[in-house]
């Protein structure tokens, strides 16, 4: 779980994840055995962070009783296991496939994709395209920057971080992924002329000039 959620907000969140129904100010105080007051403070942290919300209210005799639930970005703070999960499945379809069935897959893959983000690049000069694909790389989690490129050439797309490092660690067909991907989407052959997988400080994308 995050560093920024203290020990005793990360108790608190727990016992909403175990319980996984709404729970009031009372109960959480009951399950973690502090005060009331401790709990509201939390709670009020938790809410303001996007981590917690107001869930239904409980009729009772009284007063109705304000309950709290997860928001998903509470649920997004337990640890969880993708990377372990997808190199099953890569391990499993390199072995029906072979490395390069492994690779064909991958690049359709790619391309599928990159038909799909196609539509927010029409209109546009190859190196617009390649200026705004560097920025759709950022929205899916990559360090990208674009360098621009000399004379008629275009530009070179950086990444100084890998979205899914360790299973290109494992599975060096997954560059096969970025470059369908890139190439769908600038309408250019693409050369990856260094890549973190290889033991690179980066990966760089060069787009050649000659494109649809």
């Amino acid at each position: 779980m995050q560093k920024s959620v203290s020990s005793r907000q990360q108790q608190l969140l727990a016992a909403m994840m175990n319980s996984r129904s709404a729970l009031s100010i009372d109960e959480l105080a009951d399950l973690l055995e502090i005060s009331r007051t401790a709990i509201q403070q939390h709670i009020t942290i938790l809410q303001r962070d996007g981590h917690i919300e107001h869930g239904k209210f409980i009729k009772t005799a009284g007063r109705p009783i304000q309950t709290f639930i997860l928001t998903e970005s509470g649920i997004h703070l337990f640890t969880k296991r993708y990377s372990w999960f997808s190199g099953l499945l890569l391990d499993d379809l390199k072995q029906q496939l072979g490395s390069e069935g492994l690779s064909q897959y991958l690049r359709k893959l790619g391309v599928r994709q990159g038909k799909q983000l196609l539509e927010q690049l029409n209109g546009m000069q190859p190196a617009e395209k390649i200026t705004a694909i560097g920025n759709l790389m950022q929205e899916m989690g990559f360090e990208a920057s674009v360098q621009l490129g000399g004379g008629s050439e275009l530009p070179v797309v950086n990444a100084c971080n890998c979205v899914y490092h360790d299973l290109a660690q494992q599975h060096q067909e997954m560059c096969q992924f970025d470059h369908a991907l890139l190439a769908t989407l600038s309408g250019c052959d693409v050369d990856i002329i260094e890549c973190i997988a290889d033991g690179g400080c980066a990966c760089r994308f060069k787009f050649n000039s000659i494109c649809n």
